[in-house]
């Protein structure tokens, strides 16, 4: 308990006064450096997603990089994050504002996009722990696809001058040329309002042809 109250008043000197709406940070940044559980579930919440996603060797860089700067914020949170990762995060800054659900961890891939050789600069990659994330409705957009979402979004069609599908997400079922196909999982995934579509599904619905380098995701159909 002595460990826990030293923690988190050290790191509350950096943080400003007025900044209230940080509390759950203070608590996650507490409990990262005690290895104790958060006093809320926000930042427990929070704590999961980083505990999750970084290795320890990473939390413990982070820890120490905190503990160097004389001020702290959702802002110079993400980029000694994004620096220790080296891909750009709003996590911290996302999650500094008032409300009780938490913005996943997401990292920002920096290469760029090619579509059938173009460059598109309004697509970016998302990483989620291990998986990558298109952007679904611009991707598809790129890819010649105009896409419908259902009422309260239980169902989704995507259309373009050669084919159709249409998905029950609910089900889990989608329907290309007459034929039905069950899928094992949901490939669709909304983040905080976002749809996104994992790299896997590009190639294993829509038979898009996924390859990568250096400098770029490379899309092909």
């Amino acid at each position: 308990m002595l460990e826990r109250e030293m923690a988190k008043a050290f790191l509350s000197c950096k943080f400003e006064a007025d900044e209230e709406a940080e509390v759950w940070i203070l608590e996650a940044l507490t409990s990262l450096a005690t290895k104790q559980e958060p006093e809320n579930e926000k930042s427990r919440v929070m704590v999961q997603e980083l505990v999750k996603t970084l290795t320890s060797k990473e939390i413990s860089a982070l820890i120490t990089l905190l503990s160097k700067e004389r001020h702290i914020d959702g802002n110079s949170l993400d980029e000694s994050l994004s620096s220790i990762k080296g891909m750009s995060t709003n996590f911290f800054t996302k999650n500094s504002k008032k409300g009780s659900g938490v913005f996943p961890l997401l990292f920002t891939d920096e290469r760029s996009v090619l579509v059938n050789g173009n460059e598109k600069e309004e697509l970016a990659v998302v990483i989620k722990g291990d998986q990558f994330l298109f952007p679904l409705v611009p991707t598809m957009d790129a890819l010649g696809y105009k896409t419908k979402l259902g009422p309260e979004y239980t169902t989704l069609e995507m259309s373009s001058e050669r084919n159709t599908y249409y998905f029950n997400i609910k089900n889990k079922t989608f329907i290309h040329e007459g034929q039905t196909f069950g899928l094992l999982e949901n490939p669709f995934q909304n983040l905080n309002g976002d749809w996104y579509l994992e790299r896997h599904w590009l190639n294993a619905i829509f038979k898009v042809r996924v390859s990568e380098s250096d400098e770029a995701f490379i899309l092909e159909l």
